[in-house]
């Protein structure tokens, strides 16, 4: 009879596994959509760090444990958590824009001003 931990191990596993090829298939949905954004490409950054954290997270359960790889998932952790208040922030922006005046919206300098700063706060706040 196996023990309640295995089981846990196994359905984590199962689940997992289910996450990261739900993910491959949104990323080949993607690849065919006929519009390219740039909200579609901060939704492609989230989903991305999401996707590597299943895979670590993964890998860690099929029994590679090391340090760093713990670090990068708590790093990972982060950065899914700040990237998603930079999502928040961005669409904030493009709906007050339609409620007032139209205004042209730096989109490439916000994007690679949230993503050096989510890296730098979420690094930041991992190192012991």
């Amino acid at each position: 009879m196996t023990s309640l931990l295995e089981l846990n191990d196994d359905v984590r596993k199962v689940l997992y596994s289910c996450i990261v090829l739900s993910i491959l298939f949104f990323y080949y949905k993607l690849a065919r959509h006929p519009q390219k954004s740039y909200g579609l490409l901060m939704i492609l950054i989230l989903i991305t760090s999401i996707f590597l954290g299943a895979a670590f997270r993964l890998s860690r359960l099929f029994g590679y444990n090391s340090r760093l790889l713990h670090s990068f998932m708590l790093v990972l952790g982060k950065f899914d958590v700040l990237w998603l208040t930079c999502l928040a922030l961005y669409h904030y922006s493009i709906l007050r824009t339609f409620k007032g005046k139209f205004r042209k919206f730096p989109f490439k300098a916000f994007i690679l001003y949230a993503v050096l700063l989510c890296l730098a706060i979420s690094l930041i706040t991992s190192h012991r």
